[in-house]
Formats: C-alpha cells, sequence, structure tokens
C-alpha cells in the first residue's frame, strides 16, 4: 500500500539524500528502536523473556521468513536462555 502524495515522496528523498550515511545509519536505527518499543507495547502481557522475543520475532519478520528459519530460531532462543 502506497498512501503518500507523490510531492511528499519527493521531498522525503531528498531529506534522506542530503543526510550522510552515519546520519541516515542513525535515523533508521532510531526508527527500528521506537518500532520496538511500539510492538513491546502491543504486546503487553506475555509472560517470559522469550515468548515475548518470539512474537516481536514473527511481528517483524514472520511474513519474511520460512517457517523451518523461525523453528530454528526459536530453538537458538531456547539454548541461548538456558546459557
Amino acid at each position: 500500500m502506497n498512501d503518500t502524495p507523490s510531492l511528499v515522496n519527493a521531498m522525503y528523498r531528498r531529506l534522506l539524500a542530503n543526510l550522510t550515511g552515519e546520519e541516515r545509519l542513525r535515523f533508521a536505527s532510531e526508527s527500528f528502536e521506537s518500532a520496538k518499543v511500539i510492538v513491546r507495547a502491543s504486546l503487553s502481557g506475555i509472560e517470559g523473556d522469550i515468548e515475548l522475543r518470539k512474537k516481536v520475532f514473527l511481528r517483524f519478520y514472520g511474513n519474511d521468513v520460512g517457517e523451518m528459519f523461525a523453528k530454528k530460531f526459536f530453538e537458538h532462543l531456547a539454548v541461548d536462555s538456558r546459557q
């Protein structure tokens, strides 16, 4: 879905083009951190760190990774939490 007017899109692209690589990286990192805060807030009431991490992973990447990858990632979380 793209409901952003083309003029606004062009302005945004110019804004990003005028940033240094470091500024773009910082902007992306801060945006991702903000997105994680919003996702975690929407998942309130989940018990346990591992279960929360699974839900956050699925919210961000669930449409982009296969079932086998997600299963292996969750196994890694379980092993990592025991160490």
